[in-house]
């Protein structure tokens, strides 16, 4: 199943779950790459506690969209992929 979470701690989750994730600009969410997001959304965070102003993420352009939809459609279709392949075959041990 695909997802587009706006937030890391969504994607985290979601990705924990084995669901596939996608960051707003289309980039995908994968193992190696949440932990960093997560990491700059804590000291963000942080900041803006502190009252630093941090600006937030700059808006989405077209190619932004364009890529999400692109690497939404497939996602999709990678999912459908897996659903409908057939289940791996049994080890069977021969002695």
């Amino acid at each position: 199943m695909s997802v587009s979470p706006p937030t890391s701690p969504l994607a985290a989750r979601c990705l924990a779950k084995g669901a596939r994730a996608l960051s707003p600009k289309g980039r995908p969410w994968t193992t190696d790459n949440i932990g960093g997001a997560l990491a700059g959304r804590e000291v963000a965070q942080g900041l803006r506690a502190a009252g630093v102003m941090t600006g937030g993420p700059a808006p989405l352009t077209r190619a932004d969209r364009s890529r999400f939809l692109a690497a939404l459609d497939a996602e999709v279709q990678a999912a459908r992929r897996d659903a409908t392949a057939a289940p791996p075959r049994p080890w069977v041990a021969f002695e």
